[in-house]
């Protein structure tokens, strides 16, 4: 008796199953982080990152909840339902390019992707600088948190040294620098924005900071001593 096959109407792919914990759990897990050990999970997903740009690929959905750490720190990029691959898009139908156009969280999309531009490494760069700060911050984001309708207008970058003050002024430049909207003022590859979070780049030196930050113990005392005359005053003006 012949058997009759049946209509294919599924698509299977198998993934490697990882027993640890995302990044996300990570960093609630450690709201207080370790520099050494932010660096070192950085590494392994700059050496990921730059796994995709030889294939030329851009994940396009980096992100905490995209990264696992197994039982022995080793960092998983995963869900690549975003990710672009060069010489696939050319075959996309219309619908299927307007469909895919917009892809990714809106507090780690590049701003040149919402401005209908190409994905590129740097746009992979930028989700992976607000993932360090997030990191860093222990939940935060250097704009704010972002609405997809008006995340491409909010772009006033925030020191990460406002909620971390362990994180060196070098370091919180350079993660400036991989966020900056304007992807051609971005790092040109991976391995120098990881030679910057480790190394202190003279240009980051010079940023001016306020005087809280330069000397906190003269700010206060300056502030006391306002206080202070201010009182003086108004007792002066209550007794004559």
């Amino acid at each position: 008796m012949q058997k009759l096959e049946e209509e294919r109407s599924c698509l299977y792919y198998i993934t490697e199953y990882i027993e640890g914990r995302s990044l996300a759990q990570w960093i609630l897990d450690n709201p207080e982080p370790n520099l050494s050990k932010i660096r070192d999970l950085t590494a392994q997903i700059i050496m990921g990152l730059r796994a995709f740009q030889r294939r030329e690929m851009v994940h396009q959905d980096i992100k905490p909840e995209n990264i696992m750490i197994d039982q022995h720190d080793n960092i998983k990029i995963i869900d690549f339902g975003s990710t672009q691959v060069a010489g696939l898009k050319e075959i996309y139908t219309p619908i299927q390019k307007q469909s895919s156009a917009m892809q990714g969280t809106a507090n780690y999309i590049a701003p040149e992707l919402f401005e209908g531009f190409e994905g590129s490494f740097r746009s992979d760069l930028y989700s992976l600088g607000v993932t360090i700060y997030e990191m860093l911050s222990g939940g935060k984001f250097p704009y704010g948190k972002l609405e997809k309708a008006q995340a491409h207008k909010n772009y006033d970058y925030r020191s990460v040294r406002q909620y971390n003050n362990n994180v060196p002024i070098w370091m919180d430049g350079a993660i400036q620098k991989a966020v900056h909207p304007d992807r051609h003022q971005r790092y040109d590859s991976f391995s120098e924005f990881q030679h910057d979070l480790s190394t202190p780049n003279p240009d980051f030196m010079k940023t001016s900071l306020p005087l809280i930050e330069r000397h906190p113990l003269a700010f206060w005392r300056s502030v006391s001593a306002i206080l202070l005359l201010t009182n003086f005053f108004l007792l002066a003006l209550l007794l004559t």
